[in-house]
């Protein structure tokens, strides 16, 4: 593909839009973030554009809601950190329909950042009597376990500091584990514990499934943890029935091929954003497995359209196609051996 500076390649609903992406990386709770989206509209009428449910920390401004024919525009979106009160990574996601004549279409603006504490405005002897966190145990190796088993799994951890110990945040990236309780607030010289419930049906062969942990100690302000298992069963229970398929990426270039004219035939790629820029499917609509607003997406999306879902091998994409089935999608194509697949078979590749 050859670079053309200042056209605008993605869409959302019925305008063209710079990137329907805003990564602000590594910001401070204290940060109010500002970016700037070029939009236009190539339509031969008026286009309006309706945000929906915008909270209260997220702040978009237009010099008009209502985009004329030809007409370019700026699209600022600020994001005040220090309103959301969350810690880690985060994504937002901005739901938007535009309307034109009798023609409403909907479309989505993502935000993501990494937010960690600042602890630059403290003072020496408040650095010296701040909280610390110690885990008794950073990794569990909970054996072999059965599909059908719930399992719970406990980290402790004890306060060493002279001060109350916060924990701000627990991320986890995978589905299938989940916070049952902690302990939010430690006491110095006392100690907490973070009670985690497992179920395997999210899995396949094995478990290793990692564990953020956010608190308010500035010398250890992240603690990863680490949950290992190996399942009894050695495959997954998906069976290639009507509704859900899998297959290999030469099949998958000729599904895309049948259908590259089909308005209900829709790519997932389901990697990070970073990979998904690295290089991805054309016409593929990157929806981050590890986002929270993963569900929510995957909630907005027609059920009755035809997917083919893929991730850089298999492990995401069969995870989201259990999910998709709990959403009661209709027609599903996993992509086996995933991106890295696609790559040794020499098929076409963008990158953004």
């Amino acid at each position: 593909m050859i670079p053309t500076p200042g056209k605008l390649r993605r869409k959302i609903g019925d305008l063209k839009i710079e990137k329907n992406r805003i990564d602000f990386g590594k910001v401070k709770d204290t940060d109010i973030l500002i970016d700037t989206l070029k939009i236009q509209n190539s339509n031969p009428e008026p286009v309006e554009i309706l945000f929906e449910d915008i909270p209260p920390y997220i702040q978009i401004d237009l010099n008009s809601m209502i985009i004329q024919p030809r007409q370019k525009e700026n699209m600022i979106i600020t994001f005040d950190i220090s309103k959301k009160n969350e810690y880690g990574l985060l994504g937002e996601t901005l739901k938007l329909k535009t309307k034109r004549s009798s023609n409403e279409k909907r479309g989505s603006i993502t935000l993501n950042a990494d937010v960690v504490e600042d602890f630059s405005l403290l003072t020496p002897m408040e650095l010296e009597n701040a909280p610390q966190i110690h885990f008794f145990e950073t990794k569990k190796n909970i054996g072999t376990i059965n599909m059908n088993d719930t399992i719970n799994v406990n980290f402790e951890f004890e306060n060493k500091g002279k001060r109350d110990l916060i924990i701000r945040s627990i991320k986890i990236r995978r589905r299938g584990l989940t916070v049952a309780n902690y302990d939010e607030i430690v006491k110095p010289g006392r100690s907490g514990k973070i009670e985690l419930t497992l179920n395997p049906h999210y899995f396949a062969v094995s478990i290793n499934i990692d564990i953020t942990v956010i608190a308010n100690d500035p010398k250890n302000n992240i603690s990863k943890l680490k949950i290992l298992a190996n399942m009894i069963k050695d495959k997954p229970e998906i069976k290639d029935g009507k509704f859900s398929r899998i297959i290999y990426p030469t099949d998958a270039y000729k599904l895309i091929k049948k259908n590259a004219s089909i308005e209900n035939f829709m790519i997932l790629d389901v990697r990070t954003p970073k990979e998904y820029a690295e290089g991805h499917l054309e016409n593929a609509v990157n929806i981050d497995y590890y986002s929270s607003s993963f569900y929510q997406f995957m909630q907005m999306l027609d059920k009755k359209n035809i997917y083919l879902v893929y991730c850089k091998t298999d492990t995401r994409s069969m995870d989201t196609l259990k999910l998709m089935r709990e959403l009661d999608f209709e027609n599903i194509y996993i992509m086996k051996n995933g991106f890295e697949g696609w790559k040794k078979a020499d098929f076409p590749i963008l990158k953004d």
